[in-house]
């Protein structure tokens, strides 16, 4: 019986760890789970935000969104507004294994008030 289990259990964990989303990917924060491949840590959502309510928050250094991909990704298009933006930086980053980054846009004084499209 205890096999069985934690055999169930490493299933279950490999699953969780290497899921991966399939190229095109996208989401519309519509609700608050993820797609699968995708994680994030310490965001929010604001509920009536302009281009397609909700979006997704960035409150603090060190929040971040991670989109876990199972083959080379294209060109990424994505939104941005500094709505009450008070100083810092939002960096946009790639890496093949998560392990190094290299940043491929940084914004430090994203636009107020108005989402501008990123491609």
């Amino acid at each position: 019986m205890k096999k069985i289990i934690l055999s169930s259990f490493l299933a279950f964990s490999t699953t969780f760890i290497f899921s991966q989303a399939t190229l095109p990917t996208s989401w519309s924060f519509d609700d608050s789970s993820l797609p699968n491949g995708w994680t994030e840590s310490g965001t929010g959502f604001y509920t009536g935000s302009g281009n397609t309510p909700p979006a997704m928050k960035f409150w603090n250094t060190g929040n971040y969104l991670i989109i876990n991909v199972n083959s080379n990704p294209g060109d990424i298009t994505y939104f941005l507004t500094g709505n009450s933006f008070s100083g810092g930086i939002f960096t946009l980053e790639e890496s093949d294994f998560g392990t190094s980054w290299t940043a491929l846009r940084t914004h430090t004084d994203p636009p107020g008030g108005n989402y501008i499209m990123f491609t």
